[in-house]
């Protein structure tokens, strides 16, 4: 199992339209994040949420206040600051799949932290899921649809382009957590939520790019 990070099962959970949860986290702030052919689009539609893929760019100011985040909840798909290139890209762009990047953290933005009643709590507003299954599976579940020929995405698969993929955003999700946002992790549909249980002092394993410090946005 691919972890570049600590977590842990919650010692307790709730259900959400069939699914488990962390305790505290409300339908109305689900977003589902994670690589092409993890299970997004399947987990949407079994809790009913907004069926449209959302995009939303990590490094351009204020992208919490998106009009995709209005529709809530969904899947979203996630560009990112990568280091030598000056557009962001998904890890499904051409360009960063020929050529896969570190991530460039400190272009990537983030709410400023509530220091009073009149700030929007905007770390509250949202629960990240990152659905991030290993690797083989992915891989395994991609290949197969790829035969469909549906996922353009899909074509000239690798297990090390999959892995790539799914480092890049454990890394975002731990870079997010660090940054205060409410994050959690899930293997798969029906696996329990996990909760990142320590990253500043657990040693990257494989990660792409080091962790900065974030300065945070208004």
């Amino acid at each position: 199992m691919l972890i570049p990070l600590r977590v842990r099962p919650y010692s307790q959970c709730q259900e959400i339209k069939g699914i488990c949860f962390p305790p505290g986290v409300r339908f109305q702030q689900i977003l589902i994040i994670g690589p092409p052919g993890v299970g997004k689009s399947s987990q949407m539609q079994r809790m009913g949420g907004w069926i449209e893929e959302g995009h939303l760019d990590l490094a351009l100011p204020f992208w919490w206040r998106s009009k995709a985040l209005v529709f809530i909840p969904r899947e979203l798909h996630l560009y990112f600051p990568f280091q030598g290139v000056r557009e962001s890209l998904s890890v499904y762009s051409p360009e960063w799949m020929a050529n896969p990047l570190p991530l460039d953290f400190p272009r990537i933005r983030v709410p400023r932290q509530r220091d009073s009643l009149f700030v929007r709590n905007w770390h509250k507003k949202f629960a990240l899921e990152f659905l991030l299954p290993p690797p083989e599976k992915v891989f395994e579940w991609r290949r197969k649809r790829a035969i469909q020929k549906t996922h353009p995405v899909d074509d000239n698969l690798t297990l090390e382009l999959v892995t790539q993929q799914l480092l890049v955003f454990w890394n975002i999700a731990k870079h997010l957590h660090r940054c205060g946002m409410q994050v959690y992790l899930r293997e798969g549909i029906d696996e329990p939520p996990l909760e990142i249980v320590d990253t500043m002092d657990y040693p990257d394993a494989g990660c792409l790019g080091g962790c900065h410090e974030k300065q945070y946005e208004a």
